[in-house]
């Protein structure tokens, strides 16, 4: 994991009767960690369809905060593949995606001359990041042209997120 960037600490000021107002202070995390991912890929084909299977977990630890971040992915593809033209490929497929993400951080940031004697304040922070939507469904193509080129496209859907994925190869 590259080193954070830049973070708002907000640290609410306490009054007689509650909060009475925030500060809001920029500080570097300055995060570093070593991964770990074990996976494998299952492929099968019968004609012209296809189907693959791929699993990971990751394990992920820093070394300047107590933190943590663990992921296990599944994920199960299945299409078919036409041929177009001389020797080119059109593989259409749909899928579904499992993804549970749990990252776990501890530390304290202190936030050096912030009031205007000159006081510090050290904030303690603790938080457990999950994902929400565990299972995306999954909808992509790859277009392999007899050249080496191959153009692949996907599309991850679930109930609050959507993302994309393009990438262009050359096979030598």
């Amino acid at each position: 994991m590259p080193p954070a960037e830049r973070v708002v600490a907000k640290a609410l000021l306490g009054c007689t009767f509650g909060p009475c107002g925030s500060v809001e202070q920029p500080f570097g995390a300055n995060v570093n960690s070593d991964t770990l991912s074990i996976g494998m890929l299952g492929v099968y084909g019968y004609r012209n369809w296809f189907g693959t299977l791929g699993a990971t977990h990751t394990w992920s630890y820093s070394d300047s905060v107590d933190s943590s971040v663990t992921s296990t992915t599944v994920g199960l593809r299945v299409g078919q593949r036409f041929e177009f033209g001389p020797g080119h490929q059109f593989s259409p497929y749909v899928g579904v995606t499992y993804l549970d993400l749990k990252n776990v951080v501890d530390g304290v940031a202190r936030l050096r001359n912030l009031f205007g004697d000159g006081d510090d304040l050290a904030v303690r922070y603790s938080g457990v990041f999950e994902n929400k939507n565990k299972y995306s469904g999954i909808i992509g193509f790859n277009v392999g042209l007899k050249s080496g080129w191959n153009l692949s496209a996907e599309v991850n859907f679930n109930e609050t997120d959507r993302r994309g994925l393009v990438g262009v190869t050359k096979r030598f």
